[in-house]
């Protein structure tokens, strides 16, 4: 038998054991999302609606603002996007793929990991049974449609959320993944330079106890 192995793969099974409600949230709701979103843009096509009067589902508002920053840099007009998405946008387009595409998978992938962390952190506070609903709350809240849209909630979300639960692992190693996270998530919109709060107390909190 290939011990070895089965170690390996055990904590990745009992990860997803622990948090497959919160999996099956992101799934279920996501898919409601994707099908709205989707099937809107694809009666507006067939009904040849104008297409000055709607936008398709993945670019949301904001795209077109961020789609600039990527294509012709920084300009004293939108200077107030903040940059992680647009470089994002960018990296995509150097490899051959849609800057609406890379945009959609990236914060979709990144609401997804920031709700499971936001799920974890809340386990240590609030007990398993709560986060667990807290976490299936934000996935079918109405305006978490934002988390799967050009838009930078989900970002936040994910970086947010990874950092502190990084930070909270008191280790050298995870304090600095934590911070390159925090950095991050500091580039994807103003408040997200906020962690940086949360960080200071969790490190406090840390220091006085003698976990770090």
């Amino acid at each position: 038998p290939d011990h070895a192995g089965d170690a390996a793969v055990s904590p990745v099974r009992a990860h997803l054991r622990e948090w497959k409600v919160v999996y099956l949230a992101f799934a279920l709701s996501r898919l409601l999302v994707f099908a709205v979103g989707w099937g809107a843009e694809l009666a507006m096509r067939i009904t040849g609606t104008d297409a000055a009067t709607w936008r398709p589902f993945a670019f949301a508002e904001t795209y077109g603002h961020y789609e600039t920053v990527a294509l012709n840099g920084y300009t004293i007009d939108n200077a107030v996007n903040f940059p992680l998405m647009p470089a994002t946008m960018a990296a995509g387009a150097t490899v051959g793929l849609p800057m609406w595409l890379t945009a959609f998978v990236f914060t979709n992938v990144a609401f997804l990991f920031g709700l499971v962390a936001m799920a974890m952190i809340g386990e240590r506070y609030v007990g398993a049974a709560a986060t667990r609903r807290a976490a299936i709350y934000l996935a079918i809240a109405p305006f978490a449609y934002w988390f799967s849209v050009t838009s930078t909630e989900g970002l936040m979300l994910g970086l947010v959320a990874g950092s502190a639960l990084l930070a909270l692992r008191a280790t050298p190693k995870a304090w600095l993944g934590a911070g390159v996270l925090a950095g991050l998530a500091a580039l994807t919109r103003p408040p997200g330079a906020f962690v940086g709060l949360v960080l200071l107390g969790i490190l406090v909190a840390q220091v006085r106890s003698r976990d770090l």
